[in-house]
């Protein structure tokens, strides 16, 4: 079963990030915020929420601290960045996205694969209603750099045609292309016997609500097009 660790020591420095810290995190994130039960959270960009709503790992639960005003984990998040003033794109992604979407970005039973994905700015913008909050502190070149990381793994994956889809369509049209509803209720159509142009506009351009995925090479939206017409579009009767 997994422990639950609460630290109920008063905060005497609201305004003080390194005394907050070392008064309430300490204990579980080890000295430097490098890990101890809890993971190394010196490069996480977006503390609030897990502050606000806390999280269950399988080592430990970490409680929600209500008691925090805005302040200290503005204060927080501050001594944070002073741990980690810098940080390149791997670093930033496992830091914020491993523990849902996997080390590798190859997906978990809880998200789904990122690998290949090519609207991060607007899934860490935004977020994803209850199945992903938004991470507000991660600045635009940080975006990029793991915008890059996640791109270069593609890359050597070899741009595997079942994850492309997957990272970019498959949470609004199901596994198969015949259609579902993501975590933000967008409703995307069976695809599976769309014309060639119709389809291929739709990715690259966008259509009706859905967004353009313009960063993602027409070879693959080729591929994908090849993929789910020939393969699964239904014979007509």
């Amino acid at each position: 079963m997994a422990a639950l660790l609460v630290l109920a020591a008063p905060v005497r420095a609201a305004d003080d990030g390194a005394a907050v810290f070392a008064q309430r995190c300490v204990a579980c994130h080890g000295d430097g915020a490098k890990g101890k039960v809890g993971p190394d959270i010196r490069c996480h960009r977006s503390i609030r929420d897990a502050v606000r709503t806390g999280r269950k790992t399988a080592k430990a639960t970490m409680p929600a601290f209500a008691d925090l005003s805005d302040a200290d984990v503005d204060a927080l998040q501050q001594h944070l960045r002073s741990l980690c003033p810098t940080a390149d794109g791997r670093t930033l992604y496992v830091v914020q996205c491993a523990r849902c979407h996997g080390p590798s970005g190859n997906g978990t039973r809880a998200a789904p694969p990122v690998t290949c994905a090519t609207r991060l700015a607007d899934a860490l913008k935004r977020g994803r209603d209850t199945a992903m909050p938004k991470f507000p502190g991660v600045e635009e070149a940080e975006v990029a750099a793991m915008q890059q990381h996640l791109d270069a793994r593609c890359r050597a994956r070899g741009r595997p045609v079942a994850m492309v889809y997957a990272a970019n369509c498959g949470t609004c049209h199901g596994a198969n292309g015949a259609g579902g509803r993501n975590a933000m209720w967008s409703e995307g159509p069976d695809l599976r016997c769309t014309a060639h142009d119709d389809f291929v506009r739709a990715v690259e351009e966008g259509w009706g609500g859905m967004p353009g995925f313009p960063a993602l090479p027409h070879a693959d939206v080729e591929t994908m097009f090849q993929r789910f017409h020939r393969a699964h579009c239904p014979p007509a009767r």
